[in-house]
């Protein structure tokens, strides 16, 4: 399994895959003065510059060097206290306390209150990016620097999604980030200028950034490639798209989409079979042959990188002889069709490569390639023996959706030991409490396999050689640019 949270890639004209590490010194004394040169980043044409109101994926990126959350997520999943210094939680889960932290000034010069940071909280619960993470907030209020937070329901981890913009309640963008939004200089640039009251000590050495608005991904490519900007970022499964003539680094990050292939339990009753299924599946040349290493294969529904993942239990990795023995005492039908959305290519690839796993040991696996209409109104009405499919999971894991008596349990699973494991998860408030509720749920899963897991997509930050850093890149999956403050310009 891939332990490495963020892997450095040199890039060379074919993006090949030499690892390269972030430079760490200057040899050569090339690092500017400390007024620096000017970054050149990239954005879509803001739809708002108020990151809870963006309906914008890249703009948010863009609008994180001017705000800052309670908290970040690292690449194992973990809290990173930002704006939130501490937190804890009583009455069964239900309350929760976040003490914020004190002396911070904004960008008006003003500071810090509880006041913004509930506004900040109940304007994210009806927001299009953040209101999933907040659907069982009941009220919001404070007791002196004291973030107060009432559950409708017990949440667990679910100080991770507060990775939320704390704003000012103002028509200007004012946030508490270490880049001030300095206005838009043509109708193609933003001006963004290092803050130079942010708490962190460690302030930016970069001073200016200017943001070019361009209309899309592959213009940003183009850009990056011409040198006018000098950071471009993509879902790794497109990387190979792309080629470049510059010497870059790039940095896989974990993300939290999970690829999988779907069984409907109501066809595929047999566990044995499932197994059989599972073990004939080689996910490691998956990763290696379609996706050039670029996704982590993974035996639960969590991400191996993730602290939470229990990678001790047994997984069914590749073994198709374990696959041959069970179907050799197996009575039922060996066929079966994987039904797969015909305008993704990758899909279309992995379905092929499974197909062919699948006939090796003596399964007879159909592929059926429908139009996204026709594999959507499919799914939707459970008219599929296996789909592949993928999902993105919030910031505590919680998928028990896909377990449950609910219409996105696509499996049509059933089961009153997975019902107890998902009860006792909920009903943890500690951080122990939670991860042993995560290994029940994946236990239960493993010993039941209603469905297969393949896979989590990585996400690839390319850094020009323009760009050096004394701590190494350390991009995180909801931004970009965190650490931004060490880089410098050459």
């Amino acid at each position: 399994m891939l332990k490495n949270y963020i892997k450095y890639i040199s890039i060379s004209l074919l993006l090949s895959l030499f690892m390269f590490g972030c430079k760490a010194s200057d040899p050569a004394g090339k690092i500017q003065s400390e007024s620096g040169n000017v970054l050149q980043l990239f954005s879509y044409a803001p739809d708002s510059l108020n990151p809870i109101t963006t309906k914008n994926n890249v703009n948010r990126e863009m609008l994180n060097l001017i705000y800052e959350p309670l908290i970040w997520c690292d690449n194992s999943l973990n809290p990173i206290p930002i704006l939130a210094t501490d937190w804890s939680c009583a009455n069964e889960g239900m309350t929760w306390y976040i003490t914020i932290r004190e002396n911070v000034l904004m960008h008006d010069g003003n500071p810090l209150t509880t006041a913004d940071v509930i506004y900040s909280l109940n304007s994210a619960r009806s927001s299009d990016i953040y209101s999933k993470n907040l659907t069982d907030v009941q009220a919001v209020s404070a007791s002196g620097n004291v973030i107060i937070i009432d559950l409708k329901s017990p949440q667990p981890s679910f100080i991770n999604l507060l990775e939320i913009p704390i704003v000012r309640n103002s028509s200007n963008p004012i946030g508490t980030g270490c880049y001030t939004y300095a206005g838009q200089i043509t109708n193609k640039i933003i001006s963004l200028t290092a803050f130079p009251d942010w708490w962190n000590s460690d302030k930016p050495h970069i001073k200016n950034i200017e943001v070019k608005l361009l209309p899309d991904a592959n213009t940003s490519f183009f850009a990056y490639d011409a040198g006018e900007i000098d950071v471009v970022f993509a879902d790794v499964t497109d990387l190979g798209k792309y080629t470049s003539g510059r010497n870059s680094t790039i940095a896989t990050v974990s993300t939290n989409n999970y690829n999988f292939l779907m069984l409907n339990n109501t066809r595929l009753n047999n566990i044995d079979f499932r197994k059989a299924i599972s073990y004939a599946i080689n996910k490691e040349k998956i990763a290696s042959d379609i996706f050039g290493s670029r996704v982590t294969p993974t035996n639960t529904f969590l991400n191996p990188n993730w602290t939470i993942y229990s990678g001790e239990l047994d997984g069914y990795d590749y073994n198709p002889k374990a696959s041959r023995d069970i179907l050799e005492a197996y009575k039922g039908s060996r066929s079966l069709e994987i039904i797969v959305n015909s305008e993704n290519e990758s899909r279309v690839n992995t379905a092929t490569f499974i197909s062919e796993n699948l006939k090796e040991v003596g399964i007879d696996a159909r592929i059926r390639k429908l139009s996204w209409d026709s594999f959507a109104a499919a799914v939707n009405s459970q008219q599929y023996d296996a789909f592949l499919g993928e999902i993105s999971l919030i910031n505590n894991a919680n998928c028990t959706y896909l377990f449950g008596k609910t219409n996105q349990n696509y499996a049509n699973y059933s089961s009153t030991d997975m019902e107890t494991a998902i009860s006792s998860w909920y009903s943890q408030s500690t951080y122990a409490g939670m991860q042993g509720g995560y290994h029940y749920m994946q236990e239960q899963y493993l010993k039941d396999l209603p469905f297969i897991s393949l896979y989590f997509e990585l996400r690839a930050v390319l850094y020009s050689d323009k760009i050096i850093c004394t701590k190494g890149f350390t991009p995180i999956p909801n931004n970009t640019y965190y650490g931004i403050n060490y880089w410098q310009k050459v």
